[in-house]
């Protein structure tokens, strides 16, 4: 019995299992860092300007082989092909990238992060391959967000880093600088950060876990109790951009569900269940005397402009804003001020070209035309939401692009939408 048992484990079980496992380690930052000259040039450890390979990327990388086994063993009939026009614009901008690292002003950097390109690449593949169904895709990363929102909530009980360094947990206090805190009343107090490196993008991957878990309670397939975890630890990043639109994406799905009493009743629940825990946050969410982070922000916007100038067409090179806002020493920044503009559009225009983000905006827009060709769903109003979600929340920050979990939420989402969308790949 115990034969018969292993020789049920295909190579395309192992396939699956890696992925989904994969799915679920995502947000945890568990890496071997590798320093470039630049890593430590704002004073402060910077990823986006280092060589980091992640837990994660062993995990898909697996699931990769498995997968090409699976194929030479003829367990299942590959899909690659299809559609035509979504890998024509991914390729278009696989090859963008490729030509920037021959103009980028730091190109070992720009190769690098080329090559997370193609991790991105490689998971919207596997999604595509649909190895997983949509719902375990769901279930999985909800799980994750679970983690993650539980352990945001023992950070902001505790003011501190909960000892997770284990799970990739960065060291956090109230005390040192570098870390993300919000003033309430007369006191500090620190933002959640999770396992992930920064606030914001704990944000977003919560919010994009919140809308997965509706999807799932609306199948019966997740307690309602998980939901208002979620949101209570989407609510302690005090990340407003996020929080904001997740709020109207509710809103709008809310008047625009017709007659649908059951996604009515889930949308109106998880309305009250936000309002009810962020009365308390409210004063130092939304009514913030000082708001140092957005009068900045504009400030950048116009540096990045300038940056663009110099290179209109391929830019300076994936992850090299920094650099080149420090080849224009003339703005006389303070040291800790170099860093990317919090704008998704901005950076790829600037990092990438007029070409890059003609591609970016190319295949975004085809994911979207295919989505509104489709009959309604539960599924294409996941896959619209989760759009919406992305182009907004990317803003205000530039997580999406520089770092590593981030940029594989962005190819997640990209690849969740094409599994939706872009039913060609059925045909």
């Amino acid at each position: 019995m115990a034969a018969a048992a292993r020789r049920k484990i295909t190579f395309l079980h192992l396939s699956r299992a890696f992925l989904a496992i994969f799915l679920l380690a995502l947000p945890f930052s568990l890496r071997v860092v590798f320093a470039t000259p630049f890593t430590y040039m704002a004073g402060y450890f910077s990823e986006p300007m280092s060589f980091a390979f992640y837990l994660s990327d062993i995990l898909l990388l697996i699931s990769l082989l498995f997968y090409l086994l699976s194929q030479l063993a003829g367990e299942l009939r590959p899909k690659i092909t299809r559609p035509y026009t979504l890998w024509l614009l991914i390729g278009l901008i696989f090859l963008v990238l490729e030509i920037n690292c021959l103009t980028a002003i730091y190109p070992p950097l720009a190769a690098f992060w080329l090559l997370r390109t193609l991790a991105g690449i490689l998971l919207v593949f596997l999604l595509g391959e649909k190895l997983l169904p949509l719902v375990s895709i769901c279930k999985w990363l909800v799980a994750g967000g679970i983690i993650q929102s539980i352990i945001a909530i023992g950070q902001f009980i505790w003011q501190s880093s909960l000892g997770l360094k284990i799970l990739g947990e960065n060291p956090l206090s109230t005390s040192m600088t570098n870390i993300a805190k919000i003033p309430f009343r007369t006191i500090t107090l620190l933002r959640a950060y999770g396992t992930l490196p920064h606030p914001n993008l704990l944000a977003a991957f919560l919010a994009i876990c919140l809308l997965l878990g509706i999807y799932l309670y609306l199948r019966r397939e997740l307690n309602l109790f998980w939901l208002f975890i979620i949101s209570l630890g989407l609510l302690l990043t005090f990340s407003r951009a996020v929080i904001f639109g997740t709020l109207v994406l509710l809103i709008i799905g809310y008047f625009t569900s017709g007659r649908s009493g059951n996604f009515k009743r889930i949308l109106y629940t998880g309305l009250i269940a936000l309002v009810l825990v962020a009365i308390p946050l409210f004063g130092s969410l939304f009514l913030r005397s000082k708001d140092y982070a957005a009068s900045d922000r504009i400030r950048s916007y116009q540096q990045a402009l300038e940056i663009v100038e110099q290179k209109p067409l391929l830019g300076v090179g994936k992850n090299n804003y920094v650099l080149a806002l420090k080849q224009n020493n003339y703005y006389r920044l303070n040291i800790w001020e170099y860093q990317p503009v919090h704008n998704l559009e901005l950076l790829v225009l600037s990092e990438t070209g007029l070409l890059g983000l003609l591609a970016f905006g190319a295949l975004l827009t085809y994911l979207i035309y295919c989505l509104a060709s489709q009959k309604p769903s539960l599924e294409r109003t996941l896959a619209i939401a989760l759009i919406l979600l992305l182009l907004w929340s990317a803003q205000f920050d530039h997580f999406f692009w520089d770092l590593h979990q981030g940029a594989m939420v962005m190819w997640l989402t990209v690849g969740a939408a094409g599994m939706i969308g872009a039913n060609k790949f059925d045909r």
